[in-house]
């Protein structure tokens, strides 16, 4: 597990801050704010679709697949067919 720790950052004059090694291989970061008007960063580093393995890939797909509940649009991804929703 991870170790925890507490920093302060200042912002500079147009309100960034810099997290440089504190982000060091991540590839994008999703950020909350909830309802305490806490900033919430949470880290993601993808991976290139040629470096995963096929079992890997496809049970990513499968995961993602079950997770839609619109069956017109799982049906369009699932099977590649066009269902008049191609406008999204």
């Amino acid at each position: 597990m991870a170790e925890k720790f507490e920093m302060t950052l200042k912002p500079d004059s147009k309100g960034r801050i810099t997290l440089g090694r504190l982000l060091n291989g991540v590839s994008s970061v999703r950020v909350t704010v909830d309802s305490e008007n806490r900033i919430i960063l949470i880290p993601f580093k993808e991976i290139p679709l040629g470096e995963l393995t096929v079992s890997e890939a496809d049970s990513i797909l499968k995961n993602m697949l079950s997770k839609i509940t619109d069956d017109t649009l799982h049906s369009e991804v699932s099977t590649g067919e066009k269902t008049g929703n191609e406008e999204w």
